[in-house]
């Protein structure tokens, strides 16, 4: 039971330390999180961007909705009463 005790006053022990080195840097990292942010979200904006350019076929997209619009219109001429 002591070990576990020890383990986890290790562990704040370890955290502490860091935390205390880092606090050092506090202004440098919250800086560099907040670029590699916005970074991330900018790069993946673009790269959906890019997939949906690319796979994104017109002209088959074309033809599915002329297809929906005949299926519109033969369900229109058959159920006139609606």
């Amino acid at each position: 039971m002591i070990s576990y005790y020890a383990g986890w006053l290790a562990i704040f022990s370890i955290i502490l330390t860091i935390t205390h080195i880092l606090s050092k840097y506090t202004r440098e990292i919250f800086l560099w999180t907040i670029k590699v942010s916005i970074a991330l979200i900018i790069t993946s904006w673009l790269g959906l961007a890019v997939y949906i350019n690319e796979n994104l076929d017109f002209v088959q997209f074309q033809a599915s909705m002329t297809r929906v619009l005949e299926q519109i219109a033969q369900l229109r001429a058959e159920n006139t009463g609606l």
